[in-house]
Protein backbone atom coordinates (compact mmCIF):
# COMPACT_ATOMS: atom_id res chain seq x y z
CA UNK A 1 0.00 0.00 0.00
CA UNK A 2 1.33 3.43 -1.00
CA UNK A 3 1.66 5.33 2.11
CA UNK A 4 3.00 8.62 0.26
CA UNK A 5 -0.09 10.66 0.36
CA UNK A 6 -0.72 9.93 4.28
CA UNK A 7 3.04 10.19 5.96
CA UNK A 8 3.71 13.77 5.36
CA UNK A 9 0.44 14.83 7.03
CA UNK A 10 1.10 12.10 9.69
CA UNK A 11 4.51 13.26 10.30
CA UNK A 12 3.17 16.95 10.79
CA UNK A 13 0.36 15.79 13.21
CA UNK A 14 3.11 13.94 15.12
CA UNK A 15 5.86 17.05 15.08
CA UNK A 16 2.94 18.91 16.22
CA UNK A 17 1.63 16.60 19.16
CA UNK A 18 5.24 16.28 20.28
CA UNK A 19 5.52 20.26 20.44
CA UNK A 20 2.58 20.66 21.92
CA UNK A 21 3.56 18.14 24.61
CA UNK A 22 6.96 19.72 25.10
CA UNK A 23 5.20 23.40 25.65
CA UNK A 24 2.91 22.11 28.69
CA UNK A 25 5.73 20.12 30.11
CA UNK A 26 7.97 23.17 29.83
CA UNK A 27 5.24 25.34 31.09
CA UNK A 28 2.94 24.75 33.94
CA UNK A 29 -0.89 25.47 33.74
CA UNK A 30 -1.78 29.23 34.72
CA UNK A 31 -2.87 29.66 38.50
CA UNK A 32 -6.46 30.33 38.86
CA UNK A 33 -4.96 33.66 40.03
CA UNK A 34 -3.89 34.31 36.50
CA UNK A 35 -7.14 32.70 34.66
CA UNK A 36 -8.92 35.10 36.38
CA UNK A 37 -6.91 37.48 35.53
CA UNK A 38 -6.91 36.95 31.98
CA UNK A 39 -11.12 36.66 32.00
CA UNK A 40 -10.85 40.12 33.48
CA UNK A 41 -8.80 41.39 30.91
CA UNK A 42 -10.75 39.79 28.34
CA UNK A 43 -13.90 41.68 29.54
CA UNK A 44 -12.36 44.89 29.90
CA UNK A 45 -11.21 44.01 26.13
CA UNK A 46 -14.39 43.22 25.27
CA UNK A 47 -16.07 46.46 26.64
CA UNK A 48 -13.43 48.82 25.63
CA UNK A 49 -14.42 47.89 22.17
CA UNK A 50 -18.08 47.32 21.89
CA UNK A 51 -18.87 50.43 19.74
CA UNK A 52 -16.41 49.31 16.90
CA UNK A 53 -17.80 45.64 17.54
CA UNK A 54 -21.26 46.97 16.89
CA UNK A 55 -20.03 49.23 13.75
CA UNK A 56 -18.01 46.36 12.30
CA UNK A 57 -21.14 43.84 12.97
CA UNK A 58 -23.31 46.72 11.29
CA UNK A 59 -21.65 46.74 8.72
CA UNK A 60 -21.38 43.05 7.92
CA UNK A 61 -24.64 42.40 7.94
CA UNK A 62 -25.62 45.50 6.00
CA UNK A 63 -27.15 46.76 8.89
CA UNK A 64 -27.71 45.22 12.51
CA UNK A 65 -29.61 47.09 15.40
CA UNK A 66 -26.74 48.19 17.94
CA UNK A 67 -29.15 46.83 20.76
CA UNK A 68 -29.50 43.59 19.02
CA UNK A 69 -25.56 42.90 18.76
CA UNK A 70 -25.66 43.89 22.20
CA UNK A 71 -27.57 41.55 23.56
CA UNK A 72 -26.28 38.67 21.26
CA UNK A 73 -22.54 39.50 21.24
CA UNK A 74 -21.26 41.53 24.60
CA UNK A 75 -23.88 40.22 26.62
CA UNK A 76 -23.54 37.11 26.14
CA UNK A 77 -19.71 36.95 26.16
CA UNK A 78 -19.76 38.70 29.57
CA UNK A 79 -22.13 36.40 31.26
CA UNK A 80 -20.22 33.11 29.39
CA UNK A 81 -17.29 35.19 31.57
CA UNK A 82 -19.13 35.68 34.51
CA UNK A 83 -20.06 32.12 34.16
CA UNK A 84 -16.55 30.94 33.79
CA UNK A 85 -15.11 33.05 36.36
CA UNK A 86 -17.67 31.61 39.15
CA UNK A 87 -16.81 28.12 38.24
CA UNK A 88 -13.21 27.98 37.03
CA UNK A 89 -12.12 27.08 40.84
CA UNK A 90 -14.35 24.03 40.91
CA UNK A 91 -13.85 23.26 37.14
CA UNK A 92 -9.50 23.36 38.23
CA UNK A 93 -9.84 20.64 41.21
CA UNK A 94 -8.11 17.38 40.91
CA UNK A 95 -10.36 14.65 39.93
CA UNK A 96 -9.80 10.78 39.28
CA UNK A 97 -10.78 9.50 35.81
CA UNK A 98 -11.39 6.11 34.49
CA UNK A 99 -8.94 5.84 31.70
CA UNK A 100 -10.62 3.75 28.80
CA UNK A 101 -9.57 -0.14 28.62
CA UNK A 102 -7.81 0.65 24.72
CA UNK A 103 -4.93 3.09 26.36
CA UNK A 104 -4.33 0.75 29.23
CA UNK A 105 -3.32 -1.81 26.32
CA UNK A 106 -1.61 0.57 24.88
CA UNK A 107 0.26 2.24 27.35
CA UNK A 108 1.38 -1.00 28.23
CA UNK A 109 2.35 -2.32 25.51
CA UNK A 110 4.64 0.49 24.79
Amino acid sequence: MDQSLTSAPLQALNDAFHAMVARSRAEPAPTLAKRLNRLARLRAAVADNEERFKQAISADFGHRSAVETTIAETLLVFSEIRHASKHLKSWMAPRRVATAAIQKLMRFMS
